[in-house]
């Protein structure tokens, strides 16, 4: 079992416009800080004049916008958690896999993250947020003959044979995660999981978990949206208006979303935050752009620029991608003849333009008429994630933050399984 795992830094990461383009540089040592800024006119100098650059976003570029300050992204008492108090939530994880009867534990991680971050720029930006993170994740293992919560895994061909695992998680903005639930969760699964049955190849319906279907969303759809990748027609999306999902169906990325991973009151050029409809009823809304590929087609940004530390410059991606349909209820009592999913294997394989994908689904269930029955030992599910995108029907309420994207279990119809 891992222990606790902390993370932090700190420094600067510097764009200049110079020559009719941008250039960049970072450092963590304030007193490099001139050499760095020489080092991005020089960057900006080597890629020569780019007439779409239009410079950098300015204090009186959206007077209308203002910047809403967004909750439930800062606690302090992630702050001043203390070590010993960050060993005790480990314990919990352990307790939480020791409390069902044959598991064991094959790893878990507790960590916090504290950001402050400033932007300020010559066009008279000056922005300044502060936000915590704290985290919680478990993998359990059960295997198939093991009479009690004693038994030991001796060599690696335990882990092999008969072994079944299975994990879980929690992220919160705040100190409100149940970390032996967390543990208890993984270990129930894997114990659930434990003496699969083979099911026939052919075409099923689908329950995905949150898990499970944050990883296609993640994967894929983040791709399509991307305004630069439709521009260079590297996206299955082209056209705005066009019906490209279930008529209930609406994703909506939000960079207000209260508690949200990716919530700041403004991007990470200084963007104003806000709401952009990506597909309102399953009718394709809008794109996702920074300030700079916005440019390109006399657009303003939709506050989707976005780094992932001090030390890289700003790249489009989406805030909190939040899924929902106005079909709501309970996806396994609306199935009569399917499969649960609880995550995949290998999702970062799909092919992103194409939404082409085959995976190996993990923790698998056979469901039938409204009742889970009995693990599957293995199936892989070959499809379309844009077709997909139409064979979704009902939203579960179950809904779970995986980091920015946000989604509950869905039911998605007639999808190949082999």
């Amino acid at each position: 079992m891992e222990g606790v795992a902390k993370s932090s830094s700190r420094g600067f990461g510097i764009r200049v416009n110079y020559g009719g383009n941008f250039g960049f540089a970072s450092t963590d040592d304030e007193k490099d800080l001139e050499k760095r800024i020489d080092a991005a006119k020089k960057n900006a100098k080597l890629k020569g004049r780019d007439e779409d650059w239009k410079g950098f976003v300015g204090a009186e570029e959206d007077k209308d916008k203002r910047r809403e300050k967004v909750e439930g992204i800062y606690d302090h008492h992630i702050v001043d958690l203390n070590g010993e108090e960050m060993i005790e939530f480990v314990e919990s994880l352990m307790e939480g896999i020791k409390s069902v009867n044959g598991t064991l534990p094959i790893g878990g991680e507790v960590s916090t993250v504290r950001e402050q971050f400033r932007i300020i720029n010559t066009n008279g930006i000056e922005e300044e947020e502060k936000r915590t993170m704290i985290y919680g994740s478990a993998e359990a293992s059960f295997r198939n003959d093991c009479k009690s919560s004693i038994c030991k895994l001796k060599n690696q061909r335990f882990l092999n044979d008969g072994m079944n695992s299975a994990y879980d998680f929690a992220i919160s903005r705040a100190l409100d995660i149940d970390f032996e639930e967390i543990g208890r969760n993984a270990a129930n699964l894997a114990k659930n999981s434990s003496k699969g049955k083979k099911i026939r190849s052919g075409r099923y319906d689908l329950v995905l978990s949150p898990l499970a279907a944050s990883e296609l969303f993640d994967n894929i759809f983040v791709h399509a949206i991307n305004g630069e990748e439709v521009m260079k027609g590297r996206s299955k999306f082209s056209n705005l208006g066009e019906e490209v999902g279930n008529a209930g169906l609406t994703i909506l990325d939000d960079g207000l979303f209260k508690g949200g991973c990716g919530s700041t009151p403004f991007d990470d050029e200084g963007f104003p935050s806000g709401k952009n409809y990506i597909l309102d009823e399953g009718i394709l809304k809008n794109f996702i752009y920074d300030s700079y590929t916005a440019g390109k087609e006399g657009k303003k940004s939709t506050g989707n620029a976005v780094r992932a530390d001090y030390s890289s410059f700003p790249e489009i991606d989406v805030r909190n991608l939040i899924v929902s349909h106005n079909e709501v209820g309970d996806p396994i009592e609306e199935m009569r003849d399917g499969i649960l999913i609880n995550s995949f294997i290998g999702a970062h394989t799909s092919n992103e333009i194409t939404g082409d994908f085959s995976l190996e689904g993990k923790n698998a269930f056979k469901v039938e008429r409204g009742e889970i029955k009995y693990p599957i030992k293995s199936l892989m599910v070959y499809g379309n994630f844009f077709d997909l995108l139409k064979a979704i029907v009902i939203a579960g309420r179950d809904i779970k933050m995986v980091y920015d994207i946000v989604t509950p279990s869905i039911l998605v119809e007639d999808q190949r399984v082999i």
